[in-house]
């Protein structure tokens, strides 16, 4: 299993909980610190069955700038 992780996220510390609480193995990815490639996007994208905005944290100052 595999974890897109933002520790500055609320969200995703709570999720990464979960995981760790339930014993899962987890590939903790920190997306800030090692970007994820124009094909690994799209293969999430693709995974994820959504379309791209819907990867955009749309609450953050920089989108709605």
């Amino acid at each position: 299993m595999k974890i897109y992780h933002n520790p500055r996220c609320r969200k995703s510390r709570e999720a990464l909980a979960i995981l760790k609480l339930h014993r899962h193995e987890v590939e903790i990815i920190e997306y800030l610190k090692t970007p994820l490639n124009k094909q690994e996007i799209k293969t999430l994208i693709n995974m994820l069955n959504i379309s791209a905005f819907d990867l955009i944290r749309k609450e953050e100052k920089l989108f709605r700038d």
